[in-house]
């Protein structure tokens, strides 16, 4: 049985890495991050800033492509 391929797709991405990814959408919760065409992440508001009154809107602009650390 061969592996899924979304969890091979996933493996790709290690803690710490640093990747390029297109901001699709923001909420205000966070935003989310286009990695790879099979992989969308959230980035919580919560890993934005040690500040509690976090705009995401304010960090990051929808459709751009942005730096991001995993």
């Amino acid at each position: 049985m061969s592996e899924d391929p979304w969890l091979q797709e996933v493996k790709k991405f290690k803690k710490g890495d640093t990747v390029e990814g297109k901001i699709t959408r923001i909420t205000p919760f966070g935003a989310f991050v286009q990695l790879s065409p099979a992989v969308e992440a959230l980035v919580h508001v919560s890993e934005m800033s040690n500040d509690d009154n976090v705009d995401p809107e304010k960090i990051f602009h929808s459709t751009k492509r942005s730096n991001l650390r995993c």
